[in-house]
């Protein structure tokens, strides 16, 4: 099986949000019989208040009822197939949105490592108990309170968890663990850290990609078309007209006039305006000129594959790193997150050395 470790950098906000019933909600939130949700709409924070009335009215009992099998059992308690369903092609669904070169490897691990995450959330509601950060009755009311009214009523909430086999008894104790893990965290965990300037500065100098907003030009063009077939003879008239355009240009004629009476593209009529284009949108051959022209600046001849080309670039926008002043607080949440997901994963390996842990999953 994947390791915890192994996922140490993304291990506190995939537990936050792979909680048991966050993602029984998700899959709530969709019509009766569509299958799991790839989302994961944030519910309601943990002590956020519910309608006094609507919390009151809302019942956690119910006999206890099981709709599928168990895949797994930590220190003696269940954990069901349906939620690692859910789990699993809720982790599924991610790597596919992220496209990443390691999909495939990841996409064939998420079959083990879902139920790794729920035997880490089933060690930590236990723990939880143990050390008496349980949510309360309350608590737990309110919170399913505000389920049933995003759901529309009690009966589509509970019919929408049991198209997932999910049962009203399990549905409860899932926003029970749920809550109780998030308590335990902000408790033993996140109250404990903090992060300094310092460290945050150290973030921000390792990451400076994640604070550099995609570069945009906004582009005006003239061509003079003549694909990379075309005879030699018709290839060197069209070049030779590129060039007696830029001469013009260069003279001091109007870019956008000589591109509505010359340009053989379709942006002539507007004046060669193309508008913002990032990298890579265009030619190759365009990529390594426009991003190294100043607003104002008009290029030399460029020869693509099409024809022959004139760039002028009107703005730039994006492309330059954002101070550290204006996302210093960011860098500090990264900071926080990934010494949680280190202490978290301390606390879940000791807890796992002690566990009777039994997989039934092949």
């Amino acid at each position: 099986m994947t390791l915890f470790s192994a996922r140490i950098a993304p291990a506190l906000m995939t537990l936050m949000t792979l909680m048991t019933m966050t993602l029984a909600l998700a899959a709530c939130s969709s019509s009766p019989g569509t299958s799991t949700s790839t989302t994961n709409p944030a519910p309601a924070a943990p002590g956020q208040a519910a309608t006094p009335q609507a919390a009151a009215d809302v019942s956690l009992s119910g006999p206890e009822e099981h709709l599928s099998a168990v895949v797994a059992e930590v220190n003696g308690q269940p954990i069901y197939y349906a939620f690692y369903e859910q789990s699993l092609n809720y982790m599924r669904g991610r790597i596919e949105a992220a496209r990443q070169a390691s999909s495939v490897e990841g996409y064939l691990n998420a079959k083990f490592d879902a139920l790794e995450r729920l035997i880490d959330d089933e060690l930590l509601y236990q723990q939880a108990g143990k050390e008496g950060m349980l949510a309360t009755e309350d608590e737990v009311r309110g919170e399913l309170a505000r389920a049933i009214a995003g759901a529309g009523s009690e009966e589509k909430f509970f019919g929408g968890m049991r198209t997932q086999r999910i049962s009203r008894f399990d549905a409860v104790n899932g926003i029970r663990k749920r809550l109780s893990v998030n308590k335990y965290v902000k408790q033993r965990i996140t109250s404990r850290l903090s992060a300094s300037d310092a460290e945050a500065i150290e973030y921000y100098n390792a990451n400076l990609e994640r604070f550099t907003p995609e570069a945009w030009v906004k582009l005006f063009e003239i061509s003079v078309l003549a694909s990379k077939n075309a005879a030699p003879d018709l290839a060197e008239k069209a070049r030779r007209r590129a060039e007696k355009i830029l001469a013009h240009i260069r003279a001091g004629e109007s870019f956008e006039g000589m591109a509505k009476e010359y340009s053989e593209d379709s942006s002539s009529v507007l004046g060669g305006a193309v508008g913002f284009v990032k990298r890579g949108a265009t030619y190759p051959e365009f990529d390594a000129v426009m991003f190294a022209m100043k607003p104002g600046e008009v290029s030399d001849v460029i020869r693509t594959k099409d024809g022959f080309h004139i760039l002028k670039v009107a703005e730039r926008t994006g492309g330059e790193v954002k101070p550290f002043e204006t996302v210093k607080e960011d860098c500090r949440r990264a900071v926080m997150t990934r010494k949680q997901a280190e202490m978290l994963s301390q606390i879940t390996s000791g807890l796992r050395s002690t566990a009777d842990i039994v997989s039934h999953l092949k």
